[in-house]
Order: structure tokens, then sequence, then C-alpha cells
């Protein structure tokens, strides 16, 4: 394999594409079924959810979204949390800032000593980050009588695996 680094080639590689057919998203839910499984959650998963429905969110972004990144009318999205890699803002109105405006009020918990903290994150539970929530998902479908479709790749566009 060593020669192969020394030696320049003067044409690419011939890369062949996968086919894209049968290859579509699956698992999109009708805002009604969506509402009646958030409904089922948890209460610190309910907002979480609602705001990768609302923005299409990966988990993985709406977790680790912190109060450093949220502005008066906006939110700033960090480029590592980004698919794009690039910084983005959403701004806020309508039912991102009423959940923005919920998330506000649960920011301040009680530590097990009894003192007050402030999270760090914007969707967090008793202040600590948002974590596996499979389990939770997946009861939350099972009583809202909907097909289980995984809060996976984006929130608003689950598929099914």
């Amino acid at each position: 394999m060593w020669w192969a680094i020394r030696e320049k080639k003067s044409t690419k590689p011939f890369i062949q594409n996968l086919s894209e057919i049968e290859n579509m998203r699956e698992g999109f839910f009708e805002h009604n079924d969506f509402e009646s499984v958030v409904e089922h959650l948890p209460e610190y998963l309910k907002d979480f959810s609602r705001f990768g429905y609302a923005t299409g969110g990966r988990k993985g972004s709406i977790a680790s979204l912190a109060w450093t990144d949220v502005g008066t009318d906006v939110l700033y999205l960090r480029a590592q949390n980004s698919k794009t890699r690039k910084p983005e803002t959403i701004p806020l109105v309508g039912q991102l800032k009423e959940i923005i405006d919920r998330r506000r009020e649960t920011r301040v918990s009680e530590s097990s000593t009894g003192e007050a903290r402030f999270a760090k994150y914007v969707f967090h539970r008793d202040g600590e980050p948002v974590g596996d929530f499979r389990k939770a998902w997946a009861t939350a479908c099972k009583k809202a009588g909907v097909t289980c479709r995984l809060f996976t790749t984006y929130a608003g566009a689950p598929r099914k695996r």
C-alpha cells in the first residue's frame, strides 16, 4: 500500500452513487397523533418534543441547547450543533416563544441539599441534560394508541426502525 501513496494519479476514481429509490423517510407524525403522544410523555420531555417537532431539530442539538444560546427574541444555534456545521438563528415567535417562556420558568431547580441551582440547559431533567428517552417515548406512543415512531434523526419527522 505504501506505493499507492508515492504515485500520483492523474484521474479521479469512479465512485458509484447508491440508489435513492425506496429510501424515503418514513414515520412522519400527523399533528394530532404527535400531540397525543406528547400528552403521555413525562413533563420534562413535553417541551423538548414540541421544540423538535416545530424546528425539525436533532435530539442531540436540542439537548445541548444552553441558556447562553438564548437571546431576547432569537435562538443562536452553534455551528458544532448544526447539521450544516454553520451557525444559525431561529426567531422566537409563536409556539417557539411559548416553549422558551415555559422553559424559563423551570430554569431554577433544587439540588439534593435543598439549594437553588440554575440549569445550564434549556431542556433538562432536574438540572441535568436530557438523556436517552426511548423507553418513555415508546410507552407514550403505546398509551396514545399510535404506532411507535422513534425520535431519532428529526424530532418532527422520526423514522421507523
